[in-house]
């Protein structure tokens, strides 16, 4: 869609209706319906293997699966003795331990599924039937890819045979421990644990596996779950036929595209937020933007909204840095579980280090990667996410993106002497945070 466009653009009559079909929305399966994907394999393989599942787990919350299905051993294409080889040397010749391959041969294999895309928001699982389109929400997209767990065990078993002297059941002897308190970098050695893999992998490992049970394509349950793709509610009329054409635009079109667009799109988004309380519009529009001067905001905002109102909620949202508004640190990476999509480094982390460049920004102009990383680690790609939205690359380093606000300043002395209290009292917060040295005249 070219948001360009107008809506009159895509409700022409010009173009002619050669076919029409009823449309019906089914929630039946919307939280429980996973698209998978098999990017390893040629489109015309056939899945006949996939029809013997043995096992099938879940993590709901990663959006993790594990299906184990069986080989066909008795196929003229499968290599008995390689299987067998491989079996010994994962299992070895320990008679105690539970074998990976029961039977003594690589009877199974494994595929392994994580989510690819972060939202859904957009996609559906539909078919016709009888001249009805019937569409169901995904869920969630998997990518399915063959897991080598046997390799890991395989690793493992190698390991015994070379130290078979090891944990043989001996008793522990007593060893000295030695006690280490914290030192004045330990926030910054655990958030650089943190973001290790091994602490990605802990977190991962915690949520426990769910187990499936699992359905051949076919069966009595399958095709009943297929039923529910269906609509059962197929009598309820849903069409607004007395809806106005921007109104019907708005419910098509994600929220996302809507805003992203130039004047007209502009035009749509002040419709869109009209029907919202206006703190919650000021918060949209300054965590889609980052940062604005009060005049822009202006602009974005209903006309017959008054100007004491906004200046009354900015506060709330935003903070003042050369007589520009950026939107808060703590809104924008809201919630302790929000980490970084580059590098998982925590939200606490995240919120110091944009903190302390806004705090840059309101003393200078320009600012350096250098003048960051000398008093907080920050990788490159979590600095250029930062400073994208409030300044501009330059030779002598990142500049703010818009001139002084000299005006606003000028005009509302009160609001400039409440933020530079804030501000002192965010430098004083992150001394402490960031074990700066607090010089004297920083501000």
């Amino acid at each position: 869609m070219n948001m360009d466009s107008t809506v009159d653009d895509y409700c022409s009559d010009d173009d002619e209706v050669v076919h029409e079909v009823d449309v019906y929305l089914s929630k039946a399966l919307s939280e429980h319906l996973y698209l998978f994907h098999y990017p390893t394999r040629n489109n015309t393989a056939a899945f006949q293997d996939l029809t013997d599942c043995l096992s099938a787990r879940i993590k709901p919350k990663q959006q993790k699966i594990e299906l184990e299905f069986c080989i066909d051993v008795d196929s003229e294409n499968y290599d008995t003795s390689r299987g067998e080889h491989i079996a010994y040397n994962v299992d070895g010749q320990n008679t105690t331990e539970d074998h990976y391959f029961k039977s003594g041969i690589m009877d199974k294999n494994l595929l392994m599924g994580s989510r690819s895309l972060e939202s859904n928001d957009n996609y559906a699982v539909g078919f016709m039937k009888n001249g009805e389109l019937h569409i169901t929400p995904l869920h969630s997209t998997i990518e399915m890819r063959p897991g080598f767990l046997h390799m890991d065990k395989f690793d493992n078993t190698s390991k015994k045979a070379l130290n078979p002297d090891e944990n043989i059941g001996e008793e522990e002897e007593a060893v000295a421990v030695t006690v280490r308190f914290e030192g004045p970098n330990a926030e910054r050695d655990r958030q650089m644990r943190q973001k290790s893999f091994q602490y990605f992998q802990q977190k991962n490992s915690s949520e426990p596996w769910m187990n499936l049970n699992y359905h051949k394509s076919g069966s009595i349950r399958s095709v009943s779950e297929r039923e529910r793709l269906m609509c059962s509610q197929v009598h309820q009329d849903v069409c607004r036929p007395s809806a106005s054409k921007l109104d019907y635009l708005k419910e098509l079109v994600p929220e996302i595209l809507r805003l992203s667009g130039t004047q007209s799109g502009k035009n749509e988004e002040t419709a869109i937020l009209t029907d919202k309380p206006l703190s919650d519009q000021i918060r949209h529009l300054m965590m889609n933007a980052h940062l604005l001067t009060f005049s822009m905001l202006e602009e974005r905002l209903p006309h017959d909204i008054d100007t004491l109102s906004i200046e009354r909620l900015l506060p709330q949202i935003g903070v003042l840095v050369q007589g520009c508004w950026a939107v808060k640190s703590e809104l924008l990476y809201e919630g302790e579980k929000t980490v970084s999509a580059y590098t998982g480094v925590s939200a606490k982390h995240l919120i110091n280090a944009r903190n302390y460049i806004l705090w840059l920004f309101k003393k200078a102009r320009f600012v350096t990667h250098s003048d960051v990383l000398s008093v907080i680690r920050l990788s490159d790609e979590d600095f250029k996410a930062m400073m994208t939205p409030l300044a501009n690359k330059t030779n002598r380093g990142w500049e703010f993106k818009f001139p002084t606000d000299e005006e606003f300043l000028e005009n509302h002395p009160a609001i400039r002497q409440s933020q530079d209290m804030k501000w002192d009292c965010r430098y004083k917060q992150l001394v402490q945070d960031l074990k700066m040295f607090q010089s004297e005249g920083n501000f």
